[in-house]
C-alpha cells in the first residue's frame, strides 16, 4: 500500500509495525462491544473509556467520556492507553483521524474495535511525528474504505502501513514548525472571531441608534462606510429580498403546472 509518493532520498521508508514498542500489544484495538455491557459496565466515575467520538484529527476530545471499574479495567488490560500513545479511529466516517492521548491524562481504556492505540517506541520515532504522518493520509484511508458498505480499516492494514522513518532530529525539527502553525491558525482564528463580534455588536449598536433617531447628518458625515456601500439601505433591502425569495414556498399549483 504505497501511501508515501515521495520523500527525502535519506529518509527511510518502513511499516507502521516497525516504529512500535516491538511487543505483541503496541498496536492494539478495542475490545468487541460484547467485553463491555454499556448498561451495567459504565459507571459515575472510574478508569476512563476512550471511545471514538473523543479522536480528532489532531485533537483529543475530553468531553462524553465514559467509566468502568478497576475490576473491569483489569479483566480487559490488554486495551489499556497510557499518556503518550497514539490513537487512531479506523472504522465509520471518522476512519484516519489521529490524535495523540495527552501526557496530562491518567491510564484509559480503549471501548471497541473502532479505535485503536499504537504505542510508539521513542528511541527511533516520535508519537507527534506519527500523528503527523497518519493524519496527512486520511483522504487515502478514506478513499480504500470508501469501497465497503460500512468503512473499516483491519489491523493487519494499519500495521503495514509506511511511513516515513526521518532521523529524530528531523521528526523534532518537523513537529516543531507544524505546532508553531497550528498556533499560528489558531491566533489567526481568535482574532477573526474578536472582529466578527465587534462588527456584530457594531450593527446592532446602529440599529438602536437608528431607532432612537440618533443617525444625524454629523454622525453619517462621520461615518460614511457604515452606510454606504455595502452598509447602504440600499444593499441591505437586496438582501432581505433576497433572503426571503429562498424562504417562499413553492405553490402546489405551479408545481401542478410544471408536471403538466
Amino acid at each position: 500500500m504505497p501511501l508515501l509518493t515521495s520523500q527525502p532520498l535519506e529518509w527511510s521508508r518502513k511499516v507502521l509495525a516497525f516504529i512500535t514498542d516491538n511487543y505483541a500489544d503496541s498496536i492494539v484495538d478495542g475490545p468487541f462491544g460484547a467485553s463491555i455491557n454499556v448498561n451495567t459496565d459504565y459507571i459515575n466515575d472510574g478508569i476512563p473509556v476512550i471511545r471514538m467520538v473523543n479522536i480528532r484529527p489532531f485533537k483529543f476530545v475530553k468531553a462524553n467520556r465514559k467509566f468502568i471499574s478497576d475490576t473491569k479495567f483489569k479483566e480487559l488490560y490488554r486495551h489499556k492507553i497510557e499518556s503518550g500513545d497514539v490513537l487512531f479511529s479506523k472504522v465509520g466516517a471518522t476512519t484516519g483521524d489521529c490524535c495523540l492521548y495527552p501526557e496530562s491524562e491518567s491510564t484509559a481504556m480503549l471501548s471497541t474495535t473502532g479505535s485503536c492505540r499504537i504505542s510508539v517506541d521513542k528511541t527511533i520515532y516520535q508519537s507527534e511525528f506519527l500523528v503527523i504522518v497518519l493524519n496527512a493520509y486520511r483522504n487515502i484511508f478514506n478513499s480504500i474504505t470508501s469501497q465497503v458498505a460500512q468503512p473499516f480499516l483491519n489491523m493487519k492494514t494499519i500495521k503495514s502501513v509506511p511511513i516515513p522513518v526521518p532521523s529524530l532530529f528531523e521528526q523534532t525539527e518537523i513537529v516543531r514548525r507544524v505546532e508553531e502553525l497550528f498556533a499560528f491558525a489558531d491566533k489567526v482564528e481568535a482574532q477573526v472571531n474578536e472582529a466578527q463580534t465587534r462588527v456584530n455588536n457594531l450593527t446592532q449598536s446602529i440599529l438602536a441608534k437608528a431607532f432612537r433617531g440618533e443617525l444625524t447628518a454629523d454622525w453619517r458625515a462621520a461615518n460614511p462606510d457604515l452606510i454606504s456601500g455595502e452598509n447602504s439601505a440600499e444593499a441591505l433591502l437586496k438582501r432581505i429580498k433576497a433572503e426571503r425569495a429562498k424562504l417562499k414556498p413553492v405553490k402546489k399549483t405551479t408545481a401542478k403546472k410544471a408536471k403538466a
